[in-house]
């Protein structure tokens, strides 16, 4: 039998098949985005004094922490679900800074209390 010119065309065209796909996981993965989602948002539709914080479950274990405008301490605690909600009813007019931290990840919001407004929310960085 004289071979043929297509003999093993459907091996070569499979190995290329499966190189393109490894290719463009590799390629995929390199571009995607590695910062996790940590939104913190008030709803127009509750109290005006309550925010809801939503994250990534790859922050979950993170430190969440929030001071006051001196730099002092309000609270420190450990993300353990995705989502908590944080109420400043009881907090005093003031601008509030919230971190949100784990490995080399950092996330700042700031927060101004105002007795009109309710809280007021924007990411810092």
């Amino acid at each position: 039998m004289v071979p043929s010119l297509f003999d093993g065309w459907h091996t070569k065209m499979s190995a290329m098949k499966s190189l393109m796909l490894v290719l463009s996981l590799v390629v995929s993965t390199a571009f995607a985005n590695t910062n996790p989602t940590v939104q913190l948002t008030r709803s127009e539709y509750q109290n005006q004094n309550i925010l809801t914080l939503k994250v990534d479950k790859e922050l979950l274990g993170a430190t969440f922490q929030m001071l006051d405008s001196d730099g002092q301490v309000v609270s420190t605690n450990e993300l353990t679900k995705k989502k908590r909600t944080i109420d400043f009813t009881d907090m005093q007019n003031d601008e509030y800074v919230v971190r949100i931290t784990k490995d080399n990840f950092t996330r700042v919001f700031k927060i101004f209390k105002d007795i009109e407004t309710g809280v007021l929310c924007e990411n810092y960085y």
